[in-house]
């Protein structure tokens, strides 16, 4: 158990050089997968037909306009392909004029790659207003209905070599911002990117699985709240992405698409919790310089925790998707109050020199970049394309969580100092608790048992000593308790020898008479004699037990109850 226990803190002292070699393997590993991803998104980009400058915006608010009605409105002209329409409750039409210059026949297709838009409805009309396609798809229906099994959105059509064409489409979310990014290419080189970046975002979830399992491994050995809450996190990360690529709509409840929204929105907060709770405790060291923020940091967890009560909870249907678009401005606000809060902590903690702040804020500067970015973008202040538009968390997430592992190794160093440290002044300690008592020194001068494995011992042993009370048991002897300690009889007797200062009986009835003394206090054993505690404290005789008792207090069991009394 000793060697255990030595081999155990070595390892503790060699884990941060191990970590910090996983932190540098995942970073390597997040960085080429998304230069990978990069350079199939430009790819991606280079071969389709760019449809900027030739689909028409119309805006219905009602939400009652039919096809029909929208076939006789006139239609805006846009300038671009990729349509951010913010956080809005109405029905957005688009129309496409299409032509196919090819002599031979091609299948073609729309794509749009937002996975989770509530409906999403196509119309194609030939040249004589006959309509040749419908389809009704969207998040609010079953999956079955997206074409070829695909996670995004498409529209697939044969078009007559030099016929035009008109498609309509209309798009509507209920949760979130309304994206529509249209792309325009062969159905097989759409196909063919839409397996390609399957393919990595699964490669991306299962390092995601590996940081989980490697954070939940160190929460298991060091027993450190740090390492759950960053468990929780990057599971919530995990599960919020399968949920937003659609992902979990695709395997796990495809018939079911009323889970998608809710699913979404609570694991975006138990992210958002676990990650308020992580913070506070990465930069524990200098929790002291503002008590205040940290009283910040519980008031935003509880407002989180508050709103995953209400979006798992039956009062959620009663109120209107208008309420529900005011709850996501107020968890958008609510995140920028948190930003806010985590960037003081950053400050304040790089005022006073504190080097795992240093990581910190290098690992979450481009995440925060990132979401003030697309904040900016959902309200329509900016617009977004390319691979920041597509890919924004996946890029922030995987530095953030790889450079997290830099925070937590520097945090990990420092506490391990200040363990060696206590180490050393227990050494010290007992060594002048040692020198006190010459004799156990020379019988132990060449002793193979270390001061640290002494040390950890006797700490063991008095912990069973204090929850198992073997002393109780009148059979217990030196090789027995060894063997319920799973250490040595020679490493027990010198344990007891060096820090108790005592041989091994007198050790056990220091603790029976301590129990007889507790027994003869209490009015719950009035009914049992001197001899009769004796033996339920562990002594075969009441010769044994008298001479103990006296031996130790100076008194026999009559007078030590007597004398009790009195003073009470």
């Amino acid at each position: 158990m000793a060697y255990f226990q030595v081999f155990k803190l070595y390892i503790c002292i060699q884990n941060s050089f191990l970590l910090k070699n996983i932190t540098k393997l995942i970073f390597c590993c997040f960085l080429t997968v998304f230069t990978c991803q990069a350079a199939f998104e430009f790819d991606s980009k280079t071969a389709n037909y760019d449809l900027s400058g030739h689909i028409g915006l119309f805006t219905d608010q009602s939400q009652k306009l039919s096809i029909d009605d929208i076939k006789l409105k006139n239609f805006q002209l846009n300038s671009k392909s990729n349509f951010n329409l913010g956080y809005s409750n109405a029905n957005f039409w688009f129309k496409t004029e299409l032509r196919n210059t090819d002599i031979l026949n091609e299948t073609f297709a729309i794509s749009i790659e937002i996975p989770l838009l509530s409906r999403l409805h196509f119309y194609l009309y030939d040249q004589n207003g006959n309509l040749i396609k419908k389809l009704i798809t969207g998040s609010e229906t079953a999956y079955k209905t997206r074409e070829e099994g695909m996670r995004h959105f498409m529209f697939s059509f044969s078009p007559i070599p030099n016929q035009k064409y008109t498609l309509y489409t209309l798009a509507h979310n209920d949760f979130g911002t309304t994206n529509v990014p249209f792309k325009l290419d062969k159905k097989a080189n759409i196909l063919q990117f839409y397996q390609k970046e399957t393919f990595f975002l699964e490669l991306f979830q299962g390092l995601l699985i590996v940081c989980f399992v490697i954070t939940l491994a160190l929460f298991l050995n060091f027993k450190d709240k740090v390492y759950l809450f960053y468990a929780i996190y990057i599971f919530a990360v995990f599960c919020s992405r399968i949920t937003i690529f659609g992902f979990m709509f695709q395997y796990l409840h495809p018939e079911n698409p009323e889970f998608i929204p809710i699913t979404k929105i609570v694991f975006i907060l138990v992210m958002a919790t676990s990650f308020i709770n992580f913070v506070p405790l990465v930069l524990s060291s200098q929790i002291k310089y503002f008590i205040r923020t940290q009283k910040f940091f519980y008031i935003q967890s509880a407002i989180y925790l508050s709103l995953l009560v209400y979006t798992i909870s039956p009062f959620r249907s009663l109120f209107s998707t208008d309420f529900n678009r005011y709850l996501i401005n107020f968890m958008n606000f609510n995140f920028l109050l948190s930003i806010i809060l985590i960037l003081t902590m950053v400050y304040k903690s790089l005022k006073h020199n504190y080097k795992p702040a240093k990581y910190f804020a290098l690992a979450i500067s481009p995440l925060m970049f990132i979401m003030i970015y697309l904040m900016l973008n959902n309200y329509s202040v900016i617009n977004l394309t390319g691979i920041i538009y597509s890919y924004p968390f996946e890029i922030g997430f995987s530095l953030e969580i790889s450079l997290l592992f830099g925070a937590l190794i520097n945090r990990y160093k420092i506490i391990m100092n200040e363990q060696k440290l206590d180490y050393e002044t227990k050494i010290k300690t007992f060594e002048m608790q040692f020198q006190k008592n010459q004799e156990p020194i020379e019988k132990y001068q060449h002793s193979k048992y270390s001061n640290v494995e002494i040390i950890e011992n006797h700490k063991l042993l008095q912990n069973y000593m204090q929850q198992h009370k073997p002393y109780l048991n009148p059979e217990i002897n030196l090789t027995n308790l060894a063997e319920q300690l799973n250490i040595h009889h020679n490493l027990l007797s010198q344990v007891i020898n060096q820090l108790e200062n005592k041989n091994f009986f007198d050790y056990i009835n220091s603790y029976r008479i301590a129990e007889a003394k507790a027994m003869l206090r209490s009015d719950k054993f009035n009914t049992l004699s001197a001899e009769g505690i004796g033996y339920e404290c562990g002594f075969n005789t009441k010769a044994t037990f008298y001479a103990t008792f006296k031996k130790i207090t100076g008194f026999s069991p009559a007078e030590y109850k007597k004398a009790e009394m009195l003073e009470i």
